[in-house]
């Protein structure tokens, strides 16, 4: 329990700094843990609302304008985040979506909250489209979120009776839970470099024989070798 100790009065001070701070990167288990803290009376779900898309939104429209003025410069000096780029840049050739509308959803396709406004950014969007679509989503992203983690305390508090024993499990087990899949998804395997542009006709690509040349017709073959067997002819008195 939290409720008259040290912990209290730091999750009340400094929780709203938190969020702002945790939405800067990947911040959903932050505002899902502020959501549930919410509902047991140390935040407000508003206040947690404006610090989460302060955050977010500050965040993602830094890394647009370095990609957009930076980008290819980062990105060969950065293979891994480039490899994160090219992939995200396949999906987006595999099943086409409207930049338009990736740019206001993708904090909701998980794991690419960091490298989508990097790839946006060397993409062709206009700035001030993906600055309004941008706080539009942090708006529908932080909303959600943190009234999810309201409402999931409010589910425990069915099922339980009082969260005033669990508040530290809880909370414990949801920030290990967003730890152990965030270093799951910074460790896996990445992904396969794209292949190598096709190469122009008669050029050899990386890994690729060179072309052979065209074989000759039969009937040409069979005449040269008759042409080579004829002698000169011989001039008059020869």
């Amino acid at each position: 329990m939290l409720q008259d100790t040290a912990t209290a009065q730091l999750v009340t001070s400094y929780g709203y700094l938190a969020v702002l701070l945790g939405t800067m990167l990947e911040g959903e288990t932050v505002v899902l843990v502020a959501g549930f803290m919410a509902h047991q009376g140390y935040l407000s779900v508003p206040w947690i609302i404006v610090c989460a898309v302060v955050g977010s939104t500050l965040s993602d429209q830094g890394m647009f304008f370095l990609s957009r003025f930076k980008g290819r410069a980062l990105l060969a000096r950065f293979p891994r985040a480039a490899a994160r780029v090219s992939a995200l840049a396949e999906k987006m050739r595999a099943r086409p979506v409207g930049l338009t509308l990736f740019a206001l959803l993708f904090r909701f396709f998980y794991g690419l909250r960091n490298i989508a406004p990097v790839f946006l950014g060397l993409s062709c969007i206009p700035t001030p489209r993906f600055m309004a679509l941008n706080a539009l989503g942090a708006v529908v992203w932080a909303t959600l979120f943190s009234w999810g983690g309201y409402l999931f305390a409010q589910a425990l508090a069915a099922m339980l009776g009082t969260l005033a024993r669990y508040e530290v499990i809880v909370v414990a087990l949801l920030l290990c839970a967003g730890a152990g899949w965030g270093l799951y998804r910074r460790f896996r395997v990445l992904p396969a470099r794209p292949s190598s542009p096709p190469s122009a006709p008669g050029e050899a690509g990386p890994g690729q024989k060179a072309a052979e040349p065209a074989a000759s017709p039969p009937g040409a073959v069979q005449n040269s070798r008759e042409n080579r067997n004829i002698p000169a002819s011989k001039g008059p008195g020869g």
